[in-house]
């Protein structure tokens, strides 16, 4: 719990009761709202951000509980919706119960993060190190992941929300969804020059190439075992 008087800042109130129910406050448990269809079936090959394969598609299925048919109503007036979601295949989500259970048989206090790198390489910069704060890998500290989808079609009644671009991969939980407001957040921001120098690297270059040669394998399979039946 925090220690509201260790950490009082000079000149500080005296907090209020208020104050002192909120360090006691307990962590809400969320609940996905449902789970998401893709057509990206595993993490290789799924894309690295939204919007990088506008034609993809994945259909969010709402849990009957949250009933859809009045929570999606009026959705279908935006174009485009935030997605909060789970990375829920992400390789370190096992490591968090794993130091809850050393920080509970140790004496010394375990790190919450325990085993979580802080610093990654972010996508086509391997020369490079970053905080996990300041990209987007979905190795977080909570892996909770934020997306910009366009709205395709919306049946509340069905529960059904297709939304097209969206880089997440079949079977994850959905956690919410918010309208995407341009006239506040479509603003002119800056980014570093490693993420610009991505913006301006050829994206699909090397997974072109071994697509070609995938399909010269694949019609030199069809050649070979043709030649075998015929024989």
């Amino acid at each position: 719990m925090l220690d509201l008087q260790k950490h009082r800042a000079p000149g500080h109130r005296q907090p209020t009761n208020a104050c002192r129910e909120h360090a006691n406050w307990a962590f809400p448990r969320f609940h996905p709202i449902g789970t998401f269809q893709s057509c990206y079936q595993q993490r290789c090959g799924t894309p690295r951000q939204s919007n990088l394969v506008k034609s993809s598609l994945a259909t969010l299925r709402c849990v009957r509980d949250l009933n859809p048919e009045a929570a999606l109503e009026g959705l279908v007036d935006f174009s485009h919706v935030w997605v909060l979601y789970i990375f829920h295949e992400n390789t370190n989500t096992l490591r968090g119960p794993k130091s809850v259970s050393r920080r509970r048989q140790q004496q010394g206090r375990v790190p919450l993060w325990q085993g979580l790198c802080m610093k990654v390489a972010p996508p086509r910069c391997p020369e490079l190190r970053v905080g996990v704060l300041a990209c987007r890998t979905p190795h977080r500290p909570n892996p909770i992941g934020l997306s910009l989808a366009k709205v395709v079609e919306v049946k509340p009644s069905e529960g059904i929300l297709v939304l097209a671009g969206l880089d997440v991969i079949d079977g994850t939980p959905c956690l919410d969804l918010k309208p995407y407001l341009p006239s506040f957040e479509a603003i002119d921001a800056s980014v570093p020059q490693w993420v610009q120098t991505s913006y301006e690297e050829p994206m699909m270059e090397a997974e072109t190439e071994r697509l070609r040669n995938f399909m010269k394998l694949v019609s030199i399979c069809k050649e070979w075992s043709g030649r075998v039946f015929e024989s």
